[in-house]
């Protein structure tokens, strides 16, 4: 009854403290949880599902519910003293420490809470300020969690001798919340840490474990009737399934992971933050003049910090480590591996077509020599013409994909898989993109022809992928002055950014307007502007687009023996024909230079009524109309700001043509966009 009254909307009048759970309830829920946890005897599963329904809460509401942060029944001290016994059950330890994670954080962030002596928090505090080692070794790990997440970083100072111990010698009973307290140190106080006594040891362990990593799988023994038998060890592998021939690196897969194979990839995770925070000091604020970034880079993370030096060691160690992992992930990506696996192994095949951990994998690798190479620019001519041809690889994937989708057998629904997630490589070639933008200055290496690849050729195939769009956005807004004054990414190839609006209008409007005055020339101003006036007619024209290859997907599939395809208007259909194939190629093209106006000409005027009329007004079509006026309104105040007078001048003739030239099948819109125009006229 509980769990149902938190997942179903609460009664009208009554005063919500959960999703679905009044006030009342809430208190019954922290009595319950109260009542198990002070009965050892039943800490059984009804006290593992009050807690689960208490973390639920706990996650929707904490940091607005008075009935737990007021901590009316001592809920923080049981939760900390079950956390603190060693007898107690893991799941309801772990329970515990998250339920802890979310309520303390919400104390110390109240600073009405944190002061009280009432509070729970603070009654905690003596208890945490003790030394690691004055605690149980079993629950040790537990509490350097909770300090990770959920303390002040400097309450890891006492624990600084403890983790770097736990991490620098074979005793991996603290490594595992070592790390993420590691992680934590790094992101708040790196100046916390010395480099005899910290650095040092734990940057020499970190070696050992990217580099001497074991290649074989951990051996278990299996229960026999008399004895056990030990099993033979197995090499791991590459995701294509082959023996492994290097070194062992998070997308190799063994069967069961040892310890040492295990910190491998731990060590990966931590890898950014820890040079980010020690060897990357960070950036000094910009100055006011404009004038900011005279040398024409864009905004780095930081500049090489003077503190330390990282170990030359090290850094190969690094290197190769990321370079191996771009590698292995352009084989798994590649579309040959999951042929090569499917005959031997469909279930290796269905993993390596659908498990995206390659491409990010290969992302953190990317940013990870992106960082090394601000750190000593010395490597960049080595790694340089490695990551130009990754860039070419994964662009090349679809195509690649497709060519090996030709003459299937066994492998094809591996393959038809494997096309289906090349969008996922936009998100590889955004982070090489950035690598080029911090770097290719150091090498005289115009980016320009990777800049045109992605913008005119991948990004328009993949505008309807919501994370590659946002992370596009996110791309050109933070380098916006490098693409300015280096590329014509602004200037060119701005279609392709307003399809990512038209498609997801909703979702990325305020993404799309933080990059809209960069959009906006004298050169291009006016094709900007038909562009804007004309956005409902573009998502219009993507859904009709998207609507045909549905449709033909369907035919092809009945046609193999499938489902029939589902029976259309004939409307819909001619929306679909060839006889706005005119107007889609001008709607949706991907590069700039087209500033007709297409409603003033008697060709086409009449085929863009006729669309109008036909296009169904769907909820996209209706987001768009809704976000023009706002997008108008940040268009002019760049015009009218910086525009010559004469080139605002020469806008005005335009505004009156296009006053009545708009679309129509959503009344309101012409409505909106007209009282702009007559207001910007004005």
């Amino acid at each position: 009854r509980t769990l149902h009254a938190m997942t179903t909307p609460a009664s009208s009048g009554k005063r919500v403290a959960g999703p679905g759970v009044d006030k009342e309830e809430t208190k019954v829920l922290i009595s319950r949880v109260s009542k198990v946890l002070a009965n050892n005897k039943a800490r059984g599963r009804e006290c593992l599902e009050a807690l689960r329904l208490l973390y639920l809460l706990v996650t929707a509401r904490g940091g607005k519910d008075k009935a737990i942060l007021h901590n009316k029944e001592g809920i923080l001290e049981k939760l900390f003293h079950v956390l603190m016994e060693i007898g107690t059950a893991p799941k309801i330890k772990y329970f515990c420490l998250f339920i802890l994670t979310k309520l303390i954080l919400h104390h110390i962030t109240q600073p009405s809470l944190s002061h009280s002596s009432s509070s729970g928090a603070h009654n905690l505090l003596p208890l945490l300020s003790r030394p690691l080692k004055q605690f149980d070794l079993q629950v040790q790990p537990y509490v350097l969690a909770l300090f990770a997440t959920a303390l002040p970083v400097d309450f890891m100072r006492n624990c600084l001798p403890t983790i770097v111990h736990s991490i620098s010698i074979q005793e991996g009973t603290l490594r595992p919340a070592s790390i993420p307290g590691l992680r934590n140190i790094v992101r708040s106080s790196p100046g916390m840490l010395t480099y005899s006594n910290h650095i040092k040891p734990i940057e020499s362990q970190l070696g050992e474990f990217l580099s001497r990593a074991s290649t074989v799988s951990e051996q278990k023994a299996s229960a026999g009737l008399f004895f056990k038998l030990a099993a033979a060890p197995t090499p791991v592998t590459e995701l294509d399934g082959t023996v492994a021939k290097e070194f062992f690196t998070l997308l190799n897969i063994s069967q069961n992971y040892t310890e040492d194979q295990i910190f491998n990839i731990y060590s990966f995770s931590l890898l950014y933050d820890w040079l980010h925070g020690l060897y990357l000091a960070p950036k000094p604020a910009p100055p006011s003049t404009p004038s900011s970034s005279a040398v024409g880079l864009p905004s780095d993370p930081g500049v090489p910090a003077g503190g330390h030096v990282l170990s030359p060691g090290l850094q190969e160690i690094i290197v190769a480590y990321c370079l191996r992992v771009i590698d292995q992930a352009k084989g798994a990506t590649s579309g040959a591996a999951a042929a090569a696996a499917t005959e031997a192994d469909s279930s290796r095949a269905k993993s390596v077509t659908n498990d995206h951990m390659p491409l990010v994998a290969s992302v953190e690798a990317l940013r990870i020599l992106d960082l090394l190479c601000m750190i000593d620019r010395n490597l960049v001519t080595r790694l340089f013409p490695t990551l130009k041809k990754t860039f070419t690889i994964h662009l090349a994937h679809k195509d690649h994909a497709a060519q090996a989708r030709q003459g299937m057998s066994a492998a094809a629904q591996a393959q038809q898989r494997a096309s289906q997630h090349t969008q996922h490589h936009g998100h590889v070639l955004l982070a090489l993109l950035q690598f080029f933008v911090h770097h290719s200055h150091i090498v005289v290496y115009d980016p320009e022809p990777l800049f045109r690849s992605y913008f005119e050729t991948f990004l328009p195939q993949h505008c309807s992928v919501a994370l590659v769009a946002f992370e596009t956005l996110i791309f050109c807004s933070e380098n916006k002055e490098y693409l300015l004054q280096h590329t014509n990414v602004f200037t060119m190839y701005f279609p392709p950014l307003f399809k990512l609006l038209a498609w997801s209008p909703v979702s990325l409007v305020s993404e799309f307007t933080s990059i809209l005055p960069a959009l906006v020339s004298q050169a291009s101003s006016v094709e900007v502007l038909h562009t804007l006036l004309d956005l409902p007619l573009m998502a219009g024209a993507m859904e009709n687009l998207a609507r045909e290859q549905r449709r033909l997907a369907a035919t092809l599939a009945g046609a193999a023996g499938g489902p029939a395809p589902p029976t259309v208007d004939d409307e819909t259909h001619d929306l679909s024909s060839n006889t706005y194939r005119f107007l889609y190629n001008h709607l949706l093209r991907n590069e700039s230079g087209v500033s007709i106006n297409f409603w003033e000409a008697s060709t086409t005027l009449p085929l863009l009524q006729q669309f109008c009329k036909r296009t169904p007004v769907t909820p996209r079509v209706q987001s768009i109309c809704q976000i023009v006026p706002g997008l108008l309104e940040v268009y002019f105040d760049v015009v009218i700001a910086f525009g010559q007078p004469d080139h605002v001048r020469s806008l005005f003739p335009l505004l009156l043509e296009r006053i009545f030239q708009l679309y129509s099948a959503h009344p309101p819109y012409a409505r909106w966009v007209q009282d702009v125009l007559v207001l910007k006229i004005q």
